[in-house]
């Protein structure tokens, strides 16, 4: 499509929030394709003016309507009647407009059974955990029932998930206790917003095995944390984007009849995705020692993106080494200036970024980190750290100390930071063994980077 004119069909999605959505990149991408005269926008509808936004859709005589969170229940209500599968699952994720009548239909659960089926030979008496109990969780757990899957749900809210359970002739389920189900089971799939931001995860690592096949709803830059922890334990993963672009494409057959080349969406959304990668910075923190500089280095190299390192740059702006701030001014002055240098670095794109060892003490820093890139805790055990440091003496707060009041001044400030870093951590990489270039692997394999 060229332009925009009176023949333009007129199609939307409503959610809140909707700034993340890639629909219009795809749906648009798609009219274009087939060369149709048509427009896709995303317009964020707050839940208490829903009503006004589907009555505005017939007014406006849009064509189509897609329907995401928090809207794919609360949405039926307003609508003239729903296709069975909608009807059956109890969530709306497209609304056809039939000469003024608003039809709901549902194709969250055929765009994630194709996404999995495409990793999966077969569901049949498969095993699958569910979490959530929102439209996306209600289609899923619909569609892998009619696989005959063996579902639990888990769920915050219990009432709503056992009502889910049932309607999808699900089994009985239970809201917490992941670690009771996940260890039995073959599938996982996460259909909460867990995950939307880069330090959120609905599953701790460790409860991740090899043989378990992970489908995340969430999709954004770089792939979620629950993705990026499936894959640096081997397990088989399922993104979010390939349920997008499937429910995409049926979407659009039940509003136009025509079908673009899954593969040819898939790949746009793919490098979307890459493309707002490409100006996120990666962070490594951790302690002394851990080999954020030198493993920053290789990984800037492997990544082909810039490096800085922030102790580096404190040293530029203060026209003197670090030992001598701390000796000729006070640790206080060194804190001062390294918020300042890890302001500066979060301004930057495409970067990787080696962080002082202390800066995690500063909640600001940890904020400044997070509103710019993802961060990767580099770990080290305290009797690594001492012989990495063995003859250095450029290290203020080790100076002058023996190896052993090192090695416990070491275990000191390591207790007061493990926790910090901890929180703020996207992924952690243990960097006692292996080379620079291989603990760099590593970390693009944990971060789910394509090289």
């Amino acid at each position: 499509m060229n332009t925009i004119n009176a023949k333009t069909e007129l199609y939307v999605l409503i959610g809140d929030p909707v700034e993340h959505s890639l629909s219009p990149v795809i749906h648009n991408s798609a009219f274009a394709t087939l060369g149709m005269n048509a427009v896709y926008l995303a317009v964020q509808v707050r839940k208490e003016r829903l009503k006004e936004a589907v009555d505005s859709t017939r007014a406006l005589g849009v064509k189509g309507m897609n329907v995401t969170m928090p809207h794919k229940t609360e949405i039926i209500k307003h609508l003239d009647g729903l296709a069975s599968a909608a009807e059956e699952i109890g969530a709306v994720n497209t609304v056809v407009n039939r000469n003024g009548k608003l039809i709901g239909h549902n194709t969250d659960a055929e765009g994630a059974l194709a996404a999995i089926k495409n990793k999966v030979k077969t569901l049949r008496d498969k095993k699958a955990v569910v979490l959530g109990s929102g439209g996306a969780a209600r289609a899923v757990c619909w569609g892998l029932a009619k696989e005959g899957c063996q579902i639990v749900m888990l769920a915050r809210n219990v009432r709503k998930a056992k009502e889910v359970a049932r309607n999808t002739e699900a089994e009985k389920l239970t809201a917490d206790n992941l670690s009771n189900f996940i260890p039995k089971s073959d599938l996982l799939c996460n259909c909460t917003p867990i995950g939307m931001h880069r330090d959120e995860t609905p599953v701790p690592k460790n409860l991740l095995r090899r043989e378990l096949v992970v489908f995340d709803s969430v999709y954004k830059v770089g792939g979620t944390k629950l993705i990026a922890d499936a894959n640096s334990v081997g397990c088989t993963t399922v993104g979010g984007e390939e349920m997008l672009v499937n429910q995409a494409i049926a979407s659009l057959g039940l509003w136009t009849m025509k079908q673009p080349d899954r593969d040819i969406l898939l790949s746009i959304v793919r490098e979307e995705l890459g493309m707002q990668a490409s100006c996120e910075n990666i962070f490594l923190i951790g302690f002394m020692g851990s080999g954020k500089s030198s493993v920053g280095r290789a990984l800037a190299r492997k990544l082909k993106m810039g490096f800085v390192d922030t102790d580096s740059e404190i040293e530029r702006m203060a026209g003197k080494r670090i030992k001598e701030i701390f000796a000729e001014n006070c640790e206080e002055t060194f804190r001062q200036l390294e918020m300042d240098a890890v302001h500066l670095a979060s301004r930057r794109e495409n970067c990787i970024i080696a962080v002082g060892g202390g800066a995690v003490l500063n909640h600001l820093n940890i904020q400044r980190m997070r509103s710019s890139g993802r961060i990767v805790l580099l770990r080290a055990s305290p009797e690594t750290i001492i012989k990495r440091l063995e003859g250095e003496e450029d290290r203020p707060l080790l100076l002058g100390l023996t190896n052993n009041q090192r090695l416990e001044r070491i275990n000191e400030l390591l207790k007061i930071r493990e926790p910090l870093c901890q929180s703020a951590k996207d992924i952690e990489v243990d960097t006692d063994k292996g080379s620079t270039e291989e603990i760099a692997s590593r970390i693009v394999e944990a971060l789910g980077v394509v090289v």
